[in-house]
């Protein structure tokens, strides 16, 4: 180059490459060198070399906030408590989209029960509910080979419905002592 034809090189600074994790907390990293060569007949910039580093990773930072739910196996839904609700009750919809106890005791809840809580909810609050698939609770004690219905005030039992209740719903079956198969079937009303 000239002096009176001064180029600049301009080089941005390059991000490093991770070439391999060595174990949960440490990788090694590809680096490029910051020496930089301008060939005056090819006006090209080459690197001219990379260097290898092993780096430590950081400690885990905060837990960020909580996605959405999704069971394994089941599918579930985030609805509005309609009132203080109770964990592991079946609920339903009521005409302003809150969830209230289903019960076996009202002839309108036979089609519409929505599923099951996952937890307690108070009043206006959000309620996970799961609509299929596997629950665990270990305070439950199933007997095998024997449906769960719905009872009164969204209760689960395994004793089947009869007067005062108006139909039999079954909403699942048990894998262990402690875990449902949540999968409500058709109701049957009683004569």
């Amino acid at each position: 180059m000239s002096g009176q034809d001064s180029e600049v090189a301009v080089l941005r600074e390059q991000e490093v490459s991770v070439v391999a994790r060595l174990d949960e907390r440490t990788a090694v990293v590809l680096e490029p060198s910051c020496a930089v060569t301008v060939a005056e007949e090819f006006r090209s910039v080459v690197l001219t070399e990379e260097q290898l580093r092993i780096v430590a990773a950081g400690q885990q930072g905060p837990a960020g906030p909580a996605g959405p739910i999704g069971p394994a196996g089941g599918s579930a839904i985030s609805v509005t408590a309609g009132a203080a609700l109770g964990g592991h009750r079946i609920v339903y919809l009521d005409s302003s989209y809150e969830a209230q106890y289903a019960s076996n005791q009202v002839a309108s809840h036979a089609l519409i029960a929505l599923g099951l809580t996952l937890g307690a909810a108070s009043m206006g609050a959000s309620v996970d509910v799961q609509r299929s698939g596997e629950v665990t609770e270990p305070s439950w004690s199933w007997t095998l080979e024997q449906p769960v219905y719905l009872g009164d005030n969204g209760q689960l039992t395994q004793t089947a419905p009869t007067s005062p209740a108006l139909f039999q719903r079954i909403v699942g079956f048990p894998t262990a002592a402690t875990k449902l198969f949540l999968a409500l079937r058709e109701p049957v009303f009683l004569a």
